[in-house]
């Protein structure tokens, strides 16, 4: 499981929905939202404590193992940044273990 620390700057999810938005340079269209979205509800499961705790879990097995990584780099997101980002404002560890299968 991903260490949940003290982070620096308290974020909300939505300041995370915002941001991943704006970032991602893949115009907007329907998909982008859904790739967007399912990254924003791994979010709030980990910071919102109303979330089950198997939602939790789920959600911090999804940035441990690095499973966030794919769903970064189909809306052109720089994994490594989002997990800086995700580090830093939501006190959330994210792992590096998505590999892109070779073309």
């Amino acid at each position: 499981m991903p260490r949940i620390r003290e982070s620096r700057t308290a974020a909300t999810p939505a300041h995370f929905l915002t941001l991943f938005r704006k970032a991602s340079p893949v115009e907007d269209c329907p998909e982008k939202r859904l790739i967007i979205a399912i990254l924003w509800v791994a979010v709030t499961d980990i910071l919102i404590s109303k979330s089950s705790p198997s939602d939790r879990q789920h959600a911090e097995a999804f940035f441990c193992e690095g499973a966030y990584r794919f769903y970064c780099e189909l809306v052109d997101l720089d994994p490594d940044w989002v997990g800086k980002v995700l580090r830093d404002h939501a006190g959330i560890e994210c792992g590096k273990t998505w590999v892109q299968a070779a073309a």
